[in-house]
C-alpha cells in the first residue's frame, strides 16, 4: 500500500461522455490536494485520458464506461435505443468500484454524474446540474427520466449543484428550483479558468468537445469555413487520447488538446470563443469573463436550452451546428453584445469549502 493511500482517500469519479465532468471535477481534486487529502480517480475514455494527463501521480481506476454515442439528431431516440446497454454499464461500473474498494482504503466518494459510483457505508456526494432534465422535443420523456435520475441521486448522501442558488444563476431551469425529497446543496460554479493579462494573439479560439460522431462532424464543418478566413484562429480539437500536437494551416493553428493552464492563457488571449454550451464550458466563460458564440451539439436538448438561457440572460449569440456561419459572426461581431456573468476564484473556493470541509469531517478526516 502506498503512503498516499495509507490513511484513506477520497475517490473522485466521472463519466465518459464529454470532457466537462472531468474539467470541473479537477477543481475539487485540486482543492482536496491543497487541503492535504489523498485522492484516487475513477474514469474512462477521453475523460480518463484528461485526468491521467493532469494528475499522473494519482491512483486511477479504469471504469467500464457508458460509451454513449449520438448517432441521430434526437437525443431522446438515442437514449432509448441504448438504454439496455447503458444500464448494464452502470451495473458494471458499480461492480468495478466494489472490487476496487476491497483493495484500497477509500473513505468517501464524490461522483460527478458517474451513476454507479456509490457504496454502502461510505459518505458520498453526487455532483450534477441536471435536477430537471429538459426534453422539449419529447416532453413525455422528461417525467420518467427525471424520476429515474432522482432515484439514483437518492442513493447518495447529498447532491451538489455547481451553480448559485438564487435567481442570478448559470443553469436556469436545469437546476432550479431544487426538487423535494433530496439533500440538494448549491456549491457555486466550478472552473479552473482565470482572467489573465495576456496580449492579444487570437481573433478567436474554437474549443471542440462532446461525444462522437458529432465532435468530428462539427470539426469538419468548422475547419471548412475557417480555412477561408483571414482571421487568426486557434482550434483546440478536444482529442485527449493523443499527445498535444500543433499544426499550422494558413493563419489557423490546430492542437489536439491543451492542459488547463495553457488553455487558460490561450483563451485569455482571444477576442472571443466558439464552443459548445455544455455547462462546464459556460462556467469557464463566466470565470474568464469572455464573450462567445455558442453552438449546441445536435440533439442535446440541455445545450439548446442553455444556449437560449444565456442568450436571454447575457446576450450570448448562438446558432445550430448545421447553420453555423463563421463569416456572418466575424463580419457582424455578433459576440460584441455579450455581458458575461461574474465569478471570482476566491468566492468559488469559499463556496466549495462550505460543502467540502463538512464532507471530509463526516469521512473521518481532520480538517
Amino acid at each position: 500500500m502506498s503512503a498516499l493511500s495509507a490513511g484513506g482517500a477520497v475517490l473522485v469519479a466521472v463519466p465518459d461522455w464529454g470532457l466537462g465532468h472531468a474539467t470541473r471535477s479537477l477543481v475539487v481534486v485540486e482543492r482536496l490536494r491543497a487541503l492535504g487529502r489523498p485522492v484516487h480517480l475513477a474514469a474512462s475514455g477521453r475523460a480518463g485520458h484528461l485526468l491521467r494527463a493532469e494528475c499522473p501521480d494519482l491512483p486511477f481506476l479504469e471504469l467500464p464506461g457508458y460509451r454513449i454515442r449520438y448517432r441521430s439528431s434526437a437525443l431522446a431516440i438515442d437514449l432509448l435505443r441504448q438504454a439496455p446497454r447503458f444500464w448494464s454499464r452502470v451495473r458494471a461500473e458499480h461492480r468495478s468500484l466494489a472490487r476496487y474498494l476491497k483493495k484500497h482504503p477509500i473513505r468517501a466518494i464524490l461522483s460527478d454524474n458517474a451513476l454507479g459510483c456509490h457504496a454502502p457505508g461510505l459518505p458520498s456526494a453526487y455532483m450534477t446540474h441536471q435536477l430537471h432534465m429538459q426534453y422539449p422535443a419529447a416532453p413525455w420523456l422528461a417525467r420518467p427520466f427525471n424520476r429515474l435520475h432522482r432515484c439514483i441521486m437518492g442513493r447518495f448522501d447529498s447532491c451538489w449543484v455547481p451553480d448559485w442558488p438564487g435567481r442570478e444563476n448559470l443553469s436556469g431551469l436545469l437546476a432550479h428550483p431544487p426538487p423535494g425529497g433530496l439533500r440538494i446543496r448549491y456549491l457555486g460554479p466550478l472552473s479552473r479558468m482565470r482572467p489573465l493579462p495576456e496580449p492579444h494573439r487570437w481573433d478567436a479560439v474554437a474549443v471542440l468537445s462532446g461525444p462522437e460522431p458529432q465532435r468530428s462532424r462539427w470539426e469538419a464543418r468548422l475547419v471548412h469555413q475557417l480555412s477561408h478566413s483571414n482571421a487568426r484562429i486557434l482550434l483546440v480539437r478536444g482529442t485527449t487520447e493523443v499527445a498535444p500536437a500543433w499544426e499550422q494551416r494558413g493563419r489557423m493553428r490546430w492542437v489536439s488538446w491543451l492542459p488547463a493552464a495553457q488553455l487558460n492563457r490561450e483563451l485569455a488571449a482571444a477576442a472571443f470563443v466558439i464552443c459548445r454550451p455544455g455547462y462546464s464550458s459556460l462556467m469557464d466563460l463566466a470565470a474568464l469573463g469572455k464573450p462567445a458564440v455558442l453552438v449546441p451539439t445536435p440533439g442535446q436538448t440541455e445545450q439548446e436550452y442553455l444556449a437560449r438561457h444565456w442568450a436571454r440572460q447575457w446576450g450570448y449569440p448562438w446558432e445550430e451546428q448545421r447553420r453555423f456561419r463563421w463569416a456572418f459572426h466575424w463580419r457582424r461581431r455578433s459576440w460584441a453584445g455579450c455581458r458575461p456573468p461574474q465569478m471570482t476564484a476566491k468566492a468559488m473556493i469559499e463556496s466549495l469549502d462550505e460543502l467540502l470541509l463538512p464532507f471530509l469531517r463526516r469521512a473521518g478526516f481532520s480538517v
